[in-house]
């Protein structure tokens, strides 16, 4: 980030730089729960649901409901005997997603991903 950016965001406490993302990316729709700004109306829409709670997207296995359709799709995963486990190296203990293995991997192991 360019120098000039830090003094911005430091002494004018980012009102336009934030509204722009520091990209310079207009973000017109604004949540009127918490003002958190987005480019787009669907951020805004996907973003309104932490407010409200509400999960569109269920699973047809299980039942459980999440408020993002990518989430739906990443745990579907969760329910394919197919599915490729990540394995620690060290106790061998599998986990369905790679970030659960570097969670495991830096409580357990005391081995943090750099």
């Amino acid at each position: 980030m360019p120098q000039s950016h830090n003094y911005y965001l430091k002494y004018s406490r980012c009102t336009d730089y934030c509204q722009k993302g520091g990209k310079g990316e207009e973000k017109p729709y604004q949540c009127s729960e918490c003002s958190k700004a987005f480019s787009q109306k669907r951020g805004l829409d996907e973003h309104k649901r932490t407010h409200t709670g509400e999960k569109p997207f269920q699973c047809d296995v299980c039942d459980l409901a999440f408020s993002l359709k990518k989430m739906l799709i990443r745990h579907k995963m969760t329910h394919n005997p197919n599915r490729p486990m990540a394995e620690c190296n060290f106790c061998h203990k599998k986990f369905t997603r790679n970030d659960y293995l570097k969670v495991h991997m830096d409580n357990v192991h005391g081995v943090a991903d750099s």
